[in-house]
């Protein structure tokens, strides 16, 4: 999906975001203060939520539909549903919110008590203890915005949670025990395209594999292995291959195996044949590499992110160790350096409105075009980085909200050999579709990438998980009901 990323902005709206919110003695302990300075920042993308979700406040018997006053709207981070902190303690009657600007930390006090959020670190203080979460308190810098997952917020504050499948409606009802939320409907179980009845439940790692009763339904929740973590993807749930792909839970009903990594060059080729709107014939860069294992750049910036992996999740035997996922978001500046010629001009890039055939109705493709009408306004740079960036599939996804197939971090839109644009996030409307060439669209960079074609169809009938949905890629598998 595109997420429309500011990070020129991020400061101005850290100062917004301050002048926003309560100012007065702050009510974060000093404890929680001084355990939040020790937590690493992890960077999470933030995008828009798609489709509707009602939300209701139950008080004394009486439900009170409480989204439709709510500014912000919902986003989505790393596949929670997210509310803006400020619309969802406005709706909540009783309940202040202070802003610490110094330390950066949101607290929300209601009935008594206290909870802190510090922006961008994995973990919260509830009532006398730092808890880790997996989705931070991340700021849209395109609004100036604090988003949390609603049930995060909502149940640590006391509040059950309960979501009607069939009218999407969120209730929070006050001083209730919280647990497992209620479905009124149950969701159609997904087509299962493989046999998995003598597959392993239980990961090379010891992580059970859960069956459909065990899986959440509310939406923006995944199933947990263990109370408050994440199905994480460890060194002993991968198996390296002798092509250069990789297995994960290979032998259980989430085995998934990549793409092969795209070869590795030294230094990529040039070739004057690019054609953003169209095959580009045999540009002789496709499914190559510069920038991977062996590059000094790459090199450099993989020990930083493994170390700063390490440092952030504590948690030992982690993939991440090995091989972190990474992020054009954070591209070295070194690399930019190395390929600034491939900039693509913007006036081919105005084109693409007109010479791509795409859904104007999309919200996914009006962010897109958006980006582009602006594109001088915000000086946007789009460059060719086939042959620079190993953009190999590393996952694939059925969730609802997130039906695509993963390309690290490219995964914007896609660049069909029909000539179709269309977003990452609406592969299941395509299936029948080739990609030709995937993209990453922010404010300020975008990357290009022409990649050996890809039948969408075929690799979403990859997925073997048939209890529910699924999501994977090399940090963690998403399964829900």
């Amino acid at each position: 999906m595109n997420i429309k990323k500011q990070t020129k902005k991020t400061a101005i709206g850290l100062l917004v975001l301050g002048q926003m919110m309560t100012t007065g003695v702050l009510a974060a302990p000093q404890e929680a203060i001084s355990a939040f300075k020790d937590v690493k920042e992890v960077r999470q993308d933030i995008g828009h939520f798609k489709g509707e979700i009602k939300l209701f406040i139950e008080k004394d018997g009486k439900k009170t539909r409480v989204d439709q006053n709510m500014k912000d709207g919902l986003r989505v981070v790393e596949g929670r549903t997210c509310v803006g902190v400020r619309d969802l303690v406005n709706a909540i009657e009783g309940a202040e919110i202070e802003w610490d600007q110094v330390s950066k930390i949101v607290d929300i006090i209601y009935d008594g008590k206290t909870i802190s959020y510090p922006l961008g670190k994995p973990v919260m203080w509830d009532g006398d203890k730092m808890v880790t979460i997996d989705v931070p308190a991340q700021v849209d810098p395109s609004i100036s915005r604090t988003f949390l997952p609603i049930r995060n917020i909502a149940e640590t504050l006391g509040f059950k949670v309960d979501w009607n499948q069939k009218t999407k409606e969120v209730t929070l009802t006050p001083g209730a025990s919280t647990g497992q939320t209620t479905t009124q409907q149950t969701n159609t179980k997904p087509k299962a395209n493989t046999n998995t009845e003598n597959l392993s439940w239980v990961t090379a790692s010891g992580q059970k594999i859960p069956k459909r009763n065990e899986l959440p339904s509310d939406p923006g929740v995944y199933y947990s292995p263990k109370k408050d973590t994440s199905f994480y993807i460890y060194q002993s749930d991968v198996t390296n291959n002798s092509d250069g792909s990789v297995t994960y839970f290979k032998g259980t009903p989430l085995e998934f195996t990549t793409q092969p990594k795209f070869k590795y060059v030294k230094k990529s080729p040039e070739w004057g044949g690019f054609n953003l709107f169209g095959p580009s014939g045999n540009d002789p860069r496709v499914g190559l590499a510069a920038f991977q294992d062996g590059h000094p750049v790459y090199d450099k910036w993989k020990a930083k992110q493994i170390k700063m992996n390490k440092e952030t999740y504590q948690i030992p035997g982690l993939y991440q160790y090995v091989e972190p996922n990474f992020s054009v978001m954070f591209m070295p500046h070194g690399l930019f350096e190395e390929y600034k010629h491939r900039r693509i001009d913007n006036n081919l890039i105005k084109q693409i409105p007109t010479k791509l055939k795409m859904d104007k109705n999309s919200e996914y493709i009006k962010y897109l075009l958006d980006d582009i009408e602006n594109i001088d306004k915000f000086n946007t740079k789009w460059y060719d980085y086939t042959g620079v960036l190993d953009a190999h599939i590393d996952g694939v996804s059925n969730l609802p909200n997130i039906y695509n197939i993963s390309f690290g971090s490219l995964n914007g839109y896609y660049i069909t050999t029909d000539g179709y644009l269309i977003s990452a996030a609406e592969c299941e409307k395509y299936k029948a579709k080739i990609i030709d060439k995937v993209f990453y669209s922010s404010n300020d960079f975008s990357y290009v990438v022409d990649i050996p074609d890809i039948n969408i169809d075929e690799w979403l009938n990859k997925i073997k998980y048939a209890e529910g949905t699924y999501g994977i890629n090399n940090i963690w598998v998403q399964l829900h009901k």
